[in-house]
């Protein structure tokens, strides 16, 4: 391979390590339980939740409350994250390792496995 490619194969490696970074953080996020009308209610009588001041009347009860506090947002399932990460980013790193030293057809075979085409 001359320099061209070689800069060309390593742009499309790590172009393809990003995309999968990408996927794979979220397919590891979390969907918090969401508050049922019940416990929203529940709330709203306990006075734990505050009315907003632009609420008006024809407002959801989502609208007119601050739930904000009590709905948690998704979180990262670090554990999952990461031991796949270490993978793909070892993976990516033998695959430019194979670009940069290895012969072009076992490169080339490794960058089809890696990217998919």
């Amino acid at each position: 391979m001359d320099a061209n490619q070689k800069k060309y194969a390593m742009k499309r490696i790590a172009d393809q390590l990003s995309l999968r970074l990408t996927l794979l953080r979220e397919k590891c996020m979390t969907v918090p339980k969401k508050l049922t009308d019940d416990e929203k209610l529940s709330l709203i009588r306990n006075q734990d939740v505050s009315l907003y001041r632009t609420a008006k009347l024809t407002d959801t009860i989502d609208d007119a409350f601050d739930f904000r506090y009590r709905n948690p947002e998704p979180e990262l399932d670090r554990k999952s994250y990461e031991s796949q990460e270490r993978v793909l980013r070892n993976t990516a790193s033998f695959t430019q390792d194979a670009v940069m030293l290895g012969d072009e057809k076992e490169a080339m075979k490794l960058i089809k496995e890696f990217c998919g085409n």
